[in-house]
């Protein structure tokens, strides 16, 4: 046998017992060396060292993208040959005149041990770097590889959705009952859903946020029905140490094109029109949702702008006694008129700024200067504010609010906060604390826009109010719709019951305002009862006796 025979002999022999895990020692008269890669050459280095050799005979050397373990009586005089695969070991032997016959391969079990707990480590550490340790869900490193492996060989008339799904309501879960709790959810509602999607895949990308690539899609209508598996998850309450726990979920879809980084960004986007419709929602990515949260997302950088400058400013709108025609009070809105655009609608930046975590900020900016304005007011004329939902689900919300009135001098008894039913909704509990908190110092609560909610007369029963405030939907049909005349019929009595006052929101006729008063309305506001305006000087002296007076 020629001596290039016998190298690719032996070549064969030693890669067979390399795929075997065998420690590998290369005998040559003596003198051999053995380059290895560097994740191996410690712990080899670290048997040899202990065993055959001692340490001090051997030396490390670099060569190219290799480490050598070099043993006494030779250098490689030959270049490793291209560049060796993670865990593979190169084995040389530099002897011309015996050639490469004389390799003896010997097993140690001691080593193979050592190299199949590394292995086992690779194997964990690939898991962990492509799964999510709470749930085992895929992550978004593993998602978004199947999703490129999806494109690249799919059929061309293959068709598949990606989901982003956000569970509403979910930090609640983790402010009022721990994120154990939460923990509990995110692994319940990852064991309801990865089972729909046989040849898609399910992640879970952080917090409450999940995603989806669903299977090849055999109709249009298919998307839908794979997304209503994602609400249904969240459909029976979750149980957490005996307390049911309920939670919605939003769903973004949006159809895999050509890259998956595109389909995850409208699928984004979709779920921003989800979440803005309500609980249980799915909607599905559009063109003109693009342009929609563009427009959303100019809204929050000029609103950061605008609060830091204190662009936004109160306006007061008063409420009037309907039997005296006498000012009451005032109710501070929000008002922001931006250097280009001009006025900003309410509706159109309050719920940027509980999306984007700056409604506190702003709240706390419009309860310091409507108190500033107002301590200059007569002591019976009251300062109504609006709390948003987002910040009922603060638990501290009642100590913030009265620490604000004590740092501004502002008497918490002529201070009357409005909270609308939908904000009862996410968390009760919670919202009942600090009604309680408030009325204990002080503070008056009324219920806006009562009626348009869920369950209004439960939250009657659950929390104390001081007002109820009838919806404008309500006042504005009374001409010409009889079921609304009854309803706020119905209201005025329900408030009467409740030994509560009760006020009409926007009157705007002459005729609405005298069908209220008649049934006994005590209290109004709207465009024909004074407009919302920016003013620090008011004259209390001027009542008017009849409405049209007020506001021809």
């Amino acid at each position: 046998m020629s001596s290039d025979d016998g190298m690719q002999a032996s070549g064969r022999v030693m890669r067979q017992h390399l795929v075997e895990n065998l420690a590998i020692l290369a005998v040559c008269a003596g003198v051999f060396f053995m380059a290895l890669i560097s994740d191996l050459h410690e712990t080899i280095y670290s048997y040899l060292s202990e065993s055959s050799q001692p340490s001090s005979q051997m030396k490390m050397r670099s060569l190219g993208d290799h480490r050598l373990l070099i043993f006494p009586g030779t250098e490689p005089q030959a270049e490793v040959p291209g560049k060796a695969e993670l865990g593979t070991l190169l084995l040389f032997g530099l002897v011309a005149s015996l050639g490469l016959s004389a390799f003896a391969f010997v097993q140690n079990r001691r080593l193979r041990h050592a190299l199949d707990k590394q292995r086992e480590a690779e194997r964990q550490s690939r898991k962990l770097a492509l799964h999510d340790q709470l749930t085992g869900l895929a992550n978004r490193r593993n998602f978004e590889e199947f999703g490129q492996r999806v494109i690249f060989e799919r059929p061309l008339s293959e068709r598949r959705a990606v989901f982003l799904i956000d569970l509403d309501h979910f930090k609640s879960v983790n402010d009022i009952y721990g994120h154990a709790a939460g923990d509990k959810v995110l692994v319940d509602y990852a064991e309801r859903i990865q089972g729909h999607f046989p040849g898609g895949i399910v992640a879970r990308f952080g917090g409450d946020e999940f995603a989806v690539i669903t299977p090849p899609l055999r109709e249009d209508g298919e998307a839908l029905r794979y997304a209503r598996f994602c609400i249904a998850g969240v459909s029976d309450a979750f149980d957490y140490n005996g307390t049911a726990l309920h939670l919605g979920s939003s769903v973004g879809v949006a159809m895999i094109s050509d890259s998956i980084a595109e389909a995850l960004r409208h699928a984004d986007i979709a779920l921003y029109k989800a979440k803005r419709g309500g609980r249980m929602q799915v909607a599905f990515f559009e063109d003109a949702l693009e342009r929609v949260v563009k427009e959303r997302n100019w809204i929050e950088n000029e609103l950061r702008e605008a609060i830091r400058n204190g662009d936004i400013v109160p306006h007061f709108q008063p409420v009037v006694d309907l039997s005296t025609r006498k000012v009451l009070g005032y109710e501070a809105l929000a008002r922001w008129n931006h250097r280009e655009r001009g006025s900003i609608s309410p509706a159109e930046f309050i719920p940027v700024a509980e999306e984007c975590g700056l409604i506190m900020q702003l709240s706390e900016q419009m309860l310091v200067k409507a108190t500033d304005v107002a301590r200059h007011w007569p002591q019976h004329i009251s300062l109504s504010v609006n709390v948003s939902p987002v910040q009922l689900r603060d638990k501290g919300l009642g100590r913030k609010l009265l620490d604000l009135l004590a740092a501004t001098g502002f008497p918490p008894r002529r201070l009357e906060v409005e909270i609308t039913e939908n904000a009862l909704i996410a968390d009760l509990e919670t919202a009942s604390d600090t009604i309680r908190e408030l009325r204990a110092a002080g503070v008056s609560v009324a219920l806006d826009d009562f009626g348009t909610g869920h369950s209004s007369l439960n939250h009657l029963r659950a929390c104390r109010f001081d007002k109820l405030k009838i919806d404008r939907s309500f006042v504005s049909s009374l001409s010409d719709n009889q079921d609304s005349r009854r309803i706020v019929d119905a209201i005025i009595n329900l408030s009467r019951s409740f030994g509560v006052r009760c006020t009409a929101e926007g009157i705007e006729q002459p005729g609405e305002l005298a069908m209220l008063a008649g049934w006994g309305c005590q209290e109004g506001q709207g465009y024909l009862l004074g407009r919302p305006e920016e003013k620090t000087s008011f004259d209390f002296s001027d009542v008017v006796a009849a409405p049209l007076r007020l506001r021809a």
